[in-house]
């Protein structure tokens, strides 16, 4: 199996964490300090290919009432 790399994705930070090569277990990461989305996507980029992650799976950033939250740029949108 793969490893994965996880993202808590945030506007100025990002949390990421790393899977054991079975993919049942994860530990976490630095957290990323971002200055934009350009800057966001090179970085986790940058650590996926440093640890050699075959995927990487986003957060999706609800409320605790389970409602969307005000970050919505994780989430995929059709078009």
């Amino acid at each position: 199996m793969s490893r994965i790399l996880a993202v808590d994705w945030g506007e100025r930070r990002i949390g990421l964490a790393i899977s054991d090569p079975t993919g049942l277990i994860a530990t976490g990461l630095e957290t990323l300090e971002v200055r934009g989305t350009d800057e966001a996507v090179r970085r986790v980029s940058e650590v996926a290919a440093q640890l050699t992650a075959e995927r990487i799976v986003v957060g999706l950033p609800l409320l605790m009432s389970g409602e969307r939250g005000r970050a919505r740029r994780a989430q995929r949108t059709s078009g």
